[in-house]
């Protein structure tokens, strides 16, 4: 009869400091997003730099422009549940994020956030279900997204998706997982993150 439960001891928060990209040395102490209000999760920055996104108590995103300080808040109601990885579009119009909508079909949704509203644009399998790491393209056109192969479950695929045509081109095809990917700013290079399962280390 005795429930048990775990407990977040610390809390968690996202942190903004400046960074000497000729000296590699990121200057401390950083200051966080919000002094703690809320905790944050996913903070990205506008292509242009200017404006900082990111998601708060599930349900809520928040836009802060650098110059004023000011946030604005957009609900996205209860439509989408668990989002995460928000990233803005090019022109800021949409963001980005992997969720689970009301019948709990995974997938990338678009947020619009002048008024939270949001549409399905990526179906992402539940059999073996990864993270896909959305990133737009330079041009805003098309998102670029990570899943398992849909007749080998082994393998993982890197898709670019059209969002004009709906149309899909597969980048990549393999047994390595890129775990996180960030697209380059000019669209030719992925970053990602890779744990090799055999010596155990990233």
């Amino acid at each position: 009869g005795v429930l048990y439960q775990s407990l977040f001891k610390e809390n968690v928060n996202a942190f903004i400091a400046e960074f000497d990209i000729s000296t590699g040395n990121v200057r401390l102490p950083a200051h966080s997003v919000n002094e703690l209000r809320e905790q944050p999760y996913s903070p990205q920055w506008s292509s242009d730099g200017l404006s900082l996104f990111y998601g708060t108590d599930f349900r809520t995103l928040v836009i802060r422009p650098e110059t004023s300080g000011v946030e604005r808040r957009v609900s996205f109601g209860r439509e989408l549940s668990y989002p995460w990885w928000l990233v803005p579009s090019p022109d800021g119009r949409s963001v980005a994020v992997t969720a689970y909508d009301k019948d709990l079909n995974y997938g990338v949704f678009l947020i619009d956030p002048s008024d939270g509203a949001s549409r399905k644009v990526i179906d992402i399998p539940k059999a073996g279900m990864v993270q896909p790491s959305p990133n737009w393209s330079p041009d805003g056109k098309a998102i670029y997204y990570k899943c398992r192969d849909r007749e080998a479950a082994d393998f993982f695929v890197v898709m670019r998706r059209n969002l004009e045509t709906g149309t899909e081109r597969q980048i990549y095809r393999g047994t390595l997982n890129p775990q996180e990917l960030v697209l380059s700013p000019d669209g030719t290079r992925f970053a990602f993150f890779h744990r090799d399962p055999g010596a155990g280390k990233p």
